[in-house]
């Protein structure tokens, strides 16, 4: 059986745990606006993004762009792929900015302010006017990841899908590097040294772990697919192994636990997924896992400041306001992303990307 017979029919997989990991970022940033540190370790689901986009783009597009695909061309389908939920993104974080205007004295960001930002945000340029360290998105936090993710192609196309498997490696060392300062840093539980140059959010520590994860991921795919490595894993397994790390607490370990955990926990979950061979079980919620999963990821944070504002103004309401426990926000909040996501998916995001993809594939065939 062909490496591309062996893959296609477990992407299921892939998805069920790219889902895993959307939701469980959902809930680190509810317990985390509630002041709990549990589910911390799900700050690396974005390191197991990159691994599995660098498996994934490496499996579908190397040998393509070795046979002749342009830059420009690979680039045009990646973008495709994440721009039409980047717009969403981007349209929540401005209603989120104009309701907070509205309702709270202290907010007076202005028309002026939120276009610039909505500009920069919509054509995915860091705002470097909020500063070199935090929001580099600041309608919509969550597009970080999104930009050194589209850096992470670009690289993959004109350099990455070139390279050795020492090269790689070489890669992988150096910027591994600077992920074991920033484990170190953020994970420390020190403000002071999370605030340090390898500190939990900013330009170094983007740069050093989309560099990292996403060169394991192209050599996760290469290993897979010259069968060096052949490992079978169920996903619901792997999606439960995920789902116990990333629950992991702030401090539940040091630094080198969590490095091993990208560098040697997240391929191997990847590449025994690829190769399972079984039938998965629940194959319907599988795959809905793996629709929601980007949409989930790029609303969750303006939807989150939305309702969490929505909150604050029922509790200051005339009449002394209605009390609403955070317990019952945060059970409203989990179902009402997933179900506005999905709704994403099926109406706007799934038959957006295929509208462009037709527009396309036509105008190839006109011009040929």
């Amino acid at each position: 059986m062909s490496t591309k017979q062996a893959l296609n029919p477990h992407l299921m997989s892939l998805d069920l745990l790219r889902g895993v990991a959307a939701l469980c970022v959902v809930v680190m940033h509810w317990l985390d606006g509630n002041g709990s540190k549990a589910f911390h370790y799900s700050l690396l689901a974005v390191d197991f993004f990159f691994v599995l986009s660098g498996f994934v783009v490496s499996y579908a597009y190397s040998e393509r762009l070795k046979a002749g695909m342009s830059v420009g061309e690979f680039m045009l389908l990646r973008v495709i792929r994440l721009y039409p939920m980047i717009v969403v993104g981007v349209v929540f974080g401005v209603v989120r900015y104009i309701f907070k205007d509205h309702f709270d004295p202290g907010s007076s960001h202005g028309p002026a302010w939120l276009t610039v930002r909505a500009v920069f945000n919509l054509l995915m340029i860091p705002s470097v006017m909020d500063g070199l360290r935090g929001d580099m998105f600041i309608l919509n936090s969550a597009l970080w990841s999104l930009f050194f993710e589209l850096v992470a192609y670009l690289l993959y196309a004109v350099v990455l899908h070139r390279l050795s498997v020492v090269l790689l490696w070489v890669i992988v060392a150096t910027s591994g590097a600077g992920v074991f300062a920033w484990l170190s840093d953020g994970f420390s539980g020190d403000p002071a040294r999370a605030a340090g140059l390898f500190g939990f959010i900013g330009y170094p520590s983007g740069a050093v772990r989309v560099l990292f994860a996403f060169s394991l991921g192209v050599l996760a795919q290469k290993a897979f697919r010259s069968r060096k490595l052949a490992l079978r894993l169920n996903g619901w397994v792997a999606g439960g192994l995920l789902l116990a790390f990333f629950a992991l607490p702030l401090g539940a370990t040091p630094a080198l636990p969590a490095f091993l955990g990208i560098l040697l926990v997240f391929p191997v979950i990847v590449i025994g997924c690829a190769g399972y061979a079984g039938r998965l079980a629940l194959p319907g919620l599988a795959r809905a896992l793996g629709e929601v999963s980007y949409p989930v990821y790029v609303i969750h944070v303006p939807i989150l400041w939305l309702l969490g504002g929505a909150i604050k103004v029922l509790r200051k309401a005339p009449g002394g306001g209605i009390g609403v426990p955070a317990i019952w926000f945060g059970v409203a909040f989990l179902p009402i992303i997933v179900a506005l996501s999905y709704i994403l998916f099926k109406a706007y995001d799934a038959p957006v990307r295929a509208a462009i993809a037709e527009q396309l594939r036509r105008r190839r065939a006109a011009a040929a």
